[in-house]
C-alpha cells in the first residue's frame, strides 16, 4: 500500500473531522490543518481573501506530509488532487445531531445562539438530499478517484483508527 503522508478528511459539521485529524496527527506524527483556520482570519468571523487563502493552502500542500480537514468546497479541489488518502466521514444524521448537540452545550457560552444549532441539525438531516457540499464531495471523489476510506458508522471509525496503531 502506498505511504499515506497527505491525508484529507471530509464530512459535514459534527462528523468528527477535527477529532479524527487530532488522533491521526498523534498516531502518524503528521501536522494537521483545519480549512476553517485557512478560510477565516478569526474563526467563523472575518474571512480571508481568496488570494491569501489560496496562498496559505498551497503552502500546506507543498509539504511532503500533511493532514487537512474541512468541509469547504470550490477552492479545495487541489487537496483532492494531491491527497494520498481521502477519509470521508459520512455518518448517519442521528449521530451527527447527537454530536452537534453535545458540542453546542459544551462550547456555547451564549445559549441564545440556538438558531445556529437548529440550522446545523437541519443541514445534517438534509446533507445527502440537497446539499452543495455532498454534491461537491461526490463530484471530486469521482473525478480524482483517490484512495478512499468511506466511513459510515462509528464501528467502522473505531476499526479504522485501531488499524493505524
Amino acid at each position: 500500500m502506498k505511504k499515506q503522508n497527505r491525508i484529507y478528511i471530509i464530512g459535514i459539521m459534527g462528523s468528527g473531522k477535527t477529532t479524527l485529524a487530532n488522533k491521526l496527527s498523534k498516531i502518524k506524527k503528521i501536522k494537521h490543518y483545519s480549512l476553517d483556520d485557512i478560510y477565516h482570519i478569526v474563526k467563523f468571523t472575518k474571512k480571508r481573501s481568496p488570494k491569501v487563502r489560496e496562498k496559505k493552502l498551497n503552502s500546506i500542500l507543498s509539504k511532503k506530509r500533511w493532514i487537512v480537514e474541512g468541509v469547504h468546497n470550490k477552492w479545495t479541489e487541489e487537496i483532492f488532487r494531491t491527497a494520498d488518502l481521502v477519509i470521508w466521514l459520512d455518518l448517519h444524521p442521528r449521530f451527527l445531531i447527537w454530536h452537534l448537540l453535545k458540542r453546542f452545550f459544551k462550547r456555547e457560552d451564549d445559549k441564545s445562539k440556538f438558531k445556529h444549532i437548529k440550522t446545523s441539525m437541519d443541514y445534517a438531516i438534509n446533507y445527502r438530499k440537497d446539499s452543495k457540499k455532498f454534491i461537491w464531495h461526490t463530484t471530486m471523489l469521482e473525478k480524482y478517484k483517490p484512495n478512499l476510506v468511506h466511513i459510515q458508522t462509528k464501528k467502522q471509525l473505531k476499526r479504522f483508527i485501531s488499524s493505524l496503531k
